[in-house]
């Protein structure tokens, strides 16, 4: 796992990539970062929560952040129009919004480039609700009912946001975005699984010392 971790901030903090071209495609270019040029379909935004806020979270002006890991809200998901015929749609999260201020997400206009890093589909807990894309209600981030929802004909790949030069367009109304650090954390680190590994070994070794005097 250390290598793998190792592999991403590899990825994550070289420089950014072209879009996919030729024969290449999103999937090619995971845990990178990839520069792209196009626009932004809100008329197919998705609100998928609830879900709290990235611990490391990125914002600037004021309005749609909250307190990192505590406040309730929403990955706000909008499908990305690449300029050129051939070019793959992305489903991307465009950051975190609080349930307070889903209506004041920011909308953009035109085509303007954008930095993603392409990530691999999530997988529902097993206690997720079933999304409802008929009532426009997502719990989960299924790129597969997603990409249905936005009429694809393929199975769209899911990106996480690191800048978007439409920002400056709206000046104070921004979302909070995952960082690199976020996107190298897994749900368990190595630090973790040394701290369970010497919390059992420290229990066995009471348990026999326990034993050895219950039983002396």
């Amino acid at each position: 796992k250390v290598a793998e971790i190792q592999a991403r901030k590899n990825g994550l903090t070289g420089t950014a990539v072209d879009s996919p071209s030729g024969d290449q495609t999103w999937n090619d270019l995971l845990l990178q970062r990839v520069k792209v040029k196009g626009k932004y379909r809100h008329d197919l935004e998705m609100l998928v929560g609830p879900r709290s806020a990235p611990t490391g979270g990125t914002s600037s002006g004021s309005g749609l952040m909250s307190t990192p890991g505590r406040d309730s809200g929403f990955y706000v998901v909008t499908p990305f129009e690449p300029t050129g015929a051939t070019a793959e749609v992305i489903l991307v999260n465009r950051g975190w919004v609080s349930r307070k201020f889903t209506e004041l997400v920011p909308l953009t206009t035109g085509e303007f480039e954008i930095e993603v890093v392409p990530i691999k589909a999530e997988k529902p807990g097993s206690m997720a609700p079933p999304n409802d894309p008929a009532n426009g209600t997502w719990f989960s981030l299924n790129t597969t009912e997603m990409s249905a929802y936005a009429s694809l004909p393929y199975t769209a790949t899911l990106a996480e946001l690191l800048t978007d030069t439409s920002d400056a367009r709206n000046p104070g109304m921004k979302l909070s975005k995952k960082t690199v650090d976020d996107l190298t954390t897994f749900y368990v680190m190595p630090e973790t699984h040394l701290a369970y590994m010497a919390t059992w070994y420290s229990l066995s070794f009471l348990m026999t010392i326990g034993t050895y005097y219950r039983f002396k």
